[in-house]
């Protein structure tokens, strides 16, 4: 029996000569625990394997990881990775994260972020995390936010409760406070924290506050404030010299001037009223006509039981009360977004309202430009997330809802990825405007769904200015190919077009063949008496063919490429009846017209008979939850057309 030491030696011997005889970083049999598996990725996802760190290649989805391994994001790329105790991990762009060996115990992680930011959404047990600045005991179904400081690691709370073990006792964190912990494990800025009981105390943590711990201010007017981080610096006047602010609670005159550094924040309160001021950024606080201006920086509003006036270049933004907005001023302009309540816009162009779920910019010049939307109030039609449709419009743009409800347990945004970009927020069915032409779009859940930023479904949304009157072909279109070494598209609409191929200058000869090399493989020959054969429609299918003709006396034409295609944005139907506008909601509708072969046609969820001449007639119910009635046609090879025709006072 080999003693312990010396059968330590063995099995590290047969794994150093399982990996170099292999040339990968872990044996076949190996049997050691996975730690973490990549479920879902939004761009570039790299990792690496502890046998050979930072030593990155793309991740698949299903990759694993064990001890040692990291996973790394690139700028706007986004990864979610399930862990072994049932938690699930996100990790944010421009991040990086190492699984290292996990503590003993069925609920526990150990893992280093050593860049960026990543997200925990526990499990339904609470989880016991171990990370380079300490130890923290995690609530069930808690979410904690980890970021990547200069001085360690920063922890926000967003549900749920945590308890760390820091250099200074254990520390508890309610829901909405953070902790940040420097590398040797000592606190350098907290807000909503407070510690814990003793062991005789009840086991149970404290409740959290509807505001930081914040002193009672001692002058007349002063402000107090509560810093997070080193980097935080005042004076009480233009001229003054800055004055260095140390972690923690104090208080500052009004108009004083707030400079923060890198990760430092700050938070101020005056009465009723509250902000959150996140660096770098300059500021100046307790105006008598602002709580804050910002010349530089973010600021945020989530727990004022007063009504907040913030000044920027360019205007204000006024945070009613028990509301929930964040601001950051660039040098581009100001980005405004509300996630509770309202928010109003003021500046010299007017003042707009802002509710949850859009985002606005203002410019110094005090121009207000709306990057994401509530979108339309009514749509013309819903469509499930993830489907593709063709919309046959007599007036666009068209409000297409996107029903979101089976892809985000939440509210949800649709991103419509055009040259100008536009997205809409909403809950179940979120209304997007549609310009003619074609466009992707794409779902993303928010307000608490597990998958929450990822890019859930897509689709394609296709507009097309089209009254659906237009009569449709009666015979096959002609086309004329030359076989010249070119490549040829021929679209068709409604019937298979007829094909004459001709080669020019072709030499003299007795005869000649027409050489066809067709999708599926297959190949025919035609013989001819001149250099050119006609073809009659639908004798050569859709797809891409070769065409070459051959002489008799050996030589050939180039070899020229054909693709045979339906035009996507031809009719599909015409329309007889109803009329634009022609109806009032909720009526009884008369729908006719006439169908292309192999179509299926519908509406009002009543799928429409067709006569031998694809005829159809029949009635539906106008809707009184859209603007459209909403005519189907479907092909089990084209896809879906939808034609609209709104009732009257909907368009």
């Amino acid at each position: 029996m080999l003693r312990p030491c010396l059968r330590w030696l063995f099995q590290v011997l047969i794994l150093l000569l399982c990996g170099s005889a292999l040339g990968c970083s872990r044996c076949s049999g190996d049997s050691e625990e996975v730690l973490a598996q990549l479920e879902a990725k939004q761009g570039r996802v790299e990792r690496d394997f502890a046998a050979k760190p930072n030593a990155f290649e793309p991740a698949p989805l299903k990759a694993t990881f064990r001890v040692g391994d990291a996973a790394r994001t690139d700028a706007g790329a986004r990864a979610t990775l399930s862990l072994s105790d049932g938690s699930e991990l996100s990790l944010d762009p421009s991040s990086l994260i190492r699984f290292l060996e996990r503590p003993p115990g069925e609920n526990a992680q150990r893992l280093d972020i050593e860049m960026g930011q990543a997200t925990l959404n526990i499990g339904p047990k609470a989880l016991s995390l171990q990370t380079n600045v300490g130890q923290a005991q995690i609530a069930a179904k808690s979410r904690v936010r980890l970021r990547a400081t200069d001085a360690g690691v920063r922890f926000d709370v967003d549900i749920g409760s945590a308890q760390f073990q820091t250099g200074r006792g254990p520390v508890n964190v309610a829901a909405g406070g953070l902790l940040e912990l420097a590398k040797n494990g000592t606190p350098t800025a907290s807000a909503s924290a407070s510690v814990a009981p003793s062991a005789s105390a009840s086991a149970a943590p404290s409740a959290p506050s509807d505001l930081p711990a914040l002193p009672d201010v001692g002058g007349e007017g002063e402000l107090a404030v509560l810093v997070e981080g080193a980097g935080a610096s005042s004076r009480s006047a233009a001229g003054k010299p800055f004055v260095s602010l140390p972690p923690g609670s104090s208080s500052l005159a009004p108009g004083s001037v707030v400079r923060l550094k890198g990760a430092t924040n700050m938070t101020v309160r005056r009465g009723q009223e509250s902000a959150r001021l996140e660096g770098p950024g300059d500021f100046v606080i307790g105006g008598p006509d602002s709580l804050v201006r910002a010349s530089s920086g973010g600021v945020s509003v989530s727990q004022s039981a007063g009504r907040v006036t913030i000044k920027v270049p360019g205007g204000s933004i006024v945070v009613d009360a028990n509301s929930e907005a964040t601001l950051r001023v660039g040098r581009t302009g100001t980005g405004v977004s509300v996630t509770k309540g309202t928010a109003i816009i003021e500046s010299s162009t007017g003042s707009r309202t802002i509710t949850p779920g859009e985002q606005v910019s203002l410019d110094a010049q005090g121009r207000v430009k709306v990057t994401r939307g509530r979108g339309p109030e009514v749509a013309d039609l819903v469509i499930a997330a993830g489907d593709s449709v063709v919309v046959h419009d007599p007036k666009p743009p068209t409000a297409i809802g996107i029903s979101i409800s089976s892809k985000c347990a939440g509210a949800g945004i649709v991103e419509i990825v055009a040259r100008t970009p536009v997205s809409s927020y909403g809950e179940r069915t979120v209304n997007v405007l549609v310009s003619p032409g074609s466009s992707k779009y794409r779902v993303r859940c928010s307000d608490g769904s597990e998958q929450q930023g990822a890019v859930v479904s897509e689709g394609t949304l296709s507009v097309l200015r089209d009254s659906g009157t237009r009569q449709l072909a009666r015979t096959p279109p002609a086309t004329q190919v030359d076989t010249d070494g070119r490549s040829y598209t021929v679209l068709y609409q409604s019937l298979m077009p007829k094909l004459t191929v001709r080669w020019p200058h072709a030499p003299a000869s007795a005869g000649y063949r027409l050489r066809v090399s067709s999708p599926g493989g297959k190949t025919q020959l035609v013989t001819s008496g001149a250099p050119t054969h006609t073809f009659p429609p639908g004798a050569l299918s859709e797809g891409m063919h070769q065409l070459m003709f051959e002489a008799d006396s050996g030589a050939k034409s180039k070899a020229t490429a054909l693709s045979i295609s339906f035009d996507n944005a031809a009719p599909t139907a015409s329309l007889t009846s109803p009329a634009e506008g022609g109806f009032a909601a909720g009526a009884q509708v008369h729908v006719s017209g006439i169908a292309l072969p192999g179509w299926t046609v519908s509406a009002g969820g009543i799928e429409l008979a067709q006569d031998e001449q694809h005829r159809f007639s029949g009635t539906a119910a106008a809707p009184t939850g859209q603007r459209a009635l909403v005519i189907r046609f479907a092909h089990p090879q084209r896809g879906v057309h939808q034609y609209l025709r709104r009732s009257a006072g909907g368009s």
